[in-house]
């Protein structure tokens, strides 16, 4: 089984570009008003107000990418198809810096996983056994950008290798 997000993960980047298309015809628009309002005989814009609009939408543009970075979306690539491991590959949907992660872990170490919520936002826990007996903890992996009947799906999948 094969499980992925990469359709929230181009909505997302496709939302990210227009965004930042819209700022930059504003930025535009905005600069070269005057030149065109004289021609027209429009209402020309004084230097500060040209400034009030090229901050204010700035400002509009970094609320909107900070609220995009504190949701953690996340792409997340789940699949068990070799049979020996469960792989998690995902990283953070994000305009720079992404690190790309990816956990391997035997089926037959497998041991639990559970979906806490921090800061209210969803997460995904995994737990390992080692040698010794003793249960490892992965770090956890954002939910966020997933469905519902995706995250159904996952937990279901998860569920089926779970040792008591």
């Amino acid at each position: 089984m094969i499980l992925q997000n990469n359709t929230f993960a181009g909505k997302s980047k496709i939302q990210r570009i227009i965004a930042l298309i819209v700022l930059m015809l504003i930025f535009v628009v905005t600069l070269l008003w005057n030149s065109v309002a004289i021609d027209f005989g429009l209402y020309q814009l004084s230097p500060t107000q040209k400034l009030f609009i090229l901050f204010a939408a700035s400002a509009a543009y970094a609320v909107y990418n900070w609220l995009r970075f504190r949701q953690k979306y996340t792409f997340i690539y789940f699949t068990d198809d070799d049979k020996e491991h469960l792989v998690f590959r995902f990283y953070h949907i994000k305009l720079i810096g992404k690190k790309f992660t990816t956990y391997k872990i035997p089926i037959q170490l497998y041991a639990k996983y559970e979906i806490s919520h921090a800061n209210t936002l969803p997460e995904l826990v995994l737990y390992q056994r080692t040698e010794a007996g003793k249960l490892a903890k992965y770090p956890p992996i954002s939910l966020t950008a997933l469905k519902s009947a995706e995250l159904k799906e996952l937990t279901d999948a998860l569920d089926m290798y779970k040792k008591n």
